[in-house]
């Protein structure tokens, strides 16, 4: 047995065991048949593609389910929009809020008010397409300014 003659021979660890344990299995592999030599090759070659393969899969697949969480958490319906009423306190404004901010805001040109928090949510959940966002900026503890910002209106996203 190839395991008790293995066990025997290099009963310590360390850079000895790893060289020995090493040539023990190519001399091993060396005395079987052609064909099985074959045979491990193209498993071993399939197994790391299937690897590779089922890892870029499952990547693709969580990194769309992410950005799909993220979009949809965020969208802030338009007739909840038009219900907001500027001078509503904060806590009135969140129950009709949805859970998550906009993960990425857009720069635009309109300047905030001064010493506001502005937050940001998508008007419509569809992926991969730019929509219209909601701007709500909050001071001293009140809606101060909502503004709509088209998704026409948006500058082009540089992929350079």
């Amino acid at each position: 047995m190839i395991a008790l003659k293995l066990a025997d021979e290099h009963p310590k660890a360390g850079p000895d065991y790893g060289v020995g344990l090493y040539r023990d299995i190519t001399e091993w592999a060396a005395g079987t048949p052609g064909w099985m030599r074959e045979l491990g090759e193209l498993f071993t070659e399939g197994g790391i593609l299937l690897f590779v393969a089922l890892l870029l899969l499952g990547y693709r697949r969580g990194d769309a389910g992410l950005l799909r969480v993220l979009c949809t958490s965020s969208v802030l319906a338009p007739r909840r929009y038009e219900r907001l009423r500027l001078g509503s306190t904060a806590p009135e404004v969140r129950t009709v809020l949805p859970d998550h901010e906009m993960s990425d805001p857009p720069s635009e040109s309109r300047p905030e008010p001064d010493g506001a928090e502005c937050r940001y949510y998508r008007a419509s959940g569809a992926l991969f397409v730019r929509v219209d966002v909601y701007r709500l900026c909050f001071v001293a503890g009140g809606l101060r300014d909502k503004h709509v910002i088209t998704a026409e209106s948006r500058a082009p996203v540089d992929r350079d």
